[in-house]
């Protein structure tokens, strides 16, 4: 905050400068927090020049008072929540995918992460009519899939033409690579460079482990500074330009055989929501060759951690399952 100084206010001279100096009033903040009386007495300065003196800095300093109904009003203006094209698992994940924060899907090796990513993308492109990046770092991007997708849910061809143009994929090999690729992203949004960036709504990194492992463990001393260098970048892209961003994670086996998100606490604030997938238990009935997966939440600002429920992959995406009483 500003110290006092002579141009702040018409009654805020020098040798009231020194008075209020003299009594340990520096700043402005130090000065608007006396009680006026107070600093009266001790300053010998006019109560008068004093409430003026404070009621100049606070209008030039102090945040301008918003009601609750014009800040509703603001939040949901900029909301947009997108379906992942299941609705029982809309319903655990509160609506859907939200804009402005990272979602993450944590799963070992066949759960369904890549799935549920194509199953998104497809969503979004076809029904909200946005676009959507795809970081792919492993390979795993499937055109055909994305088709068989789009196909099951639109039947007009030109529409599915036109759905499939709105999902870009970027093949990605190295952390360097991607953290380019993000800071380019950002400017170009920034600038409203093209129409792809205008729309742009979903960036889906599909896996955030395979660039970021090579650096960490061992004699890597550079993998920590990595990972929050993405994560810093993520978060950016998610808040500043109201984007969606979901990023895929591995598992991996920590202490007594719990099963846990991969890259550890360090990753752990990234995102607001981590859905786990994984295969189902013998005894439910379900099986993996038949598609079926588990879903819970690990991590939420609005729902309950350790909610569950069951779902399929299929030709149309990501089904519900309900089970047999």
């Amino acid at each position: 905050m500003p110290t006092l100084y002579k141009a702040l206010s018409l009654f805020l001279e020098a040798d009231k400068i020194n008075n209020l100096k003299k009594i340990g009033i520096h700043n402005i903040i130090e000065f608007v927090e006396k009680d006026p009386e107070l600093l009266c007495c001790q300053s010998k300065i006019s109560y008068k020049d004093i409430v003026k003196i404070r009621n100049v800095l606070l209008a030039q300093y102090s945040a301008l008072p918003q009601n609750g109904s014009d800040l509703y009003e603001t939040c949901i203006s900029s909301l947009a929540i997108f379906s992942t094209g299941c609705e029982r698992l809309d319903s655990l994940l509160d609506g859907g995918i939200f804009n402005g924060e990272v979602t993450e899907f944590v799963g070992p090796p066949a759960s369904g992460k890549s799935q549920l990513c194509f199953s998104l993308a497809a969503t979004v492109a076809s029904e909200s009519q946005r676009n959507v990046l795809y970081l792919d770092t492993s390979g795993t991007f499937s055109a055909g899939r994305l088709l068989e997708i789009v196909s099951n849910h639109i039947s007009n061809k030109e529409h599915i033409d036109t759905a499939l143009k709105k999902v870009y994929c970027c093949p990605v090999h190295d952390i360097f690579q991607l953290l380019q690729l993000l800071e380019n992203i950002s400017f170009n949004i920034s600038q409203q460079t093209g129409s792809f960036h205008s729309e742009l709504q979903l960036i889906i990194l599909d896996a955030v482990t395979p660039v970021l492992a090579p650096h960490i463990g061992g004699k890597q001393m550079d993998g920590l500074g990595l990972m929050v260098r993405l994560s810093q970048q993520l978060m950016f892209l998610a808040s500043e330009h109201l984007l969606a961003i979901v990023v895929c994670n591995n598992t991996v086996q920590g202490e007594k055989g719990i099963i846990k998100p991969a890259l550890g606490r360090y990753w752990q604030h990234v995102a607001s929501v981590s859905l786990k997938l994984d295969l189902p238990e013998e005894r439910s009935g379900l099986t993996k060759m038949e598609g079926y997966r588990e879903a819970s939440i690990l991590k939420s600002c609005r729902r309950a951690t350790g909610q569950s429920t069951s779902i399929r992959l299929s030709s149309k995406g990501v089904e519900g399952v309900h089970h047999k009483s």
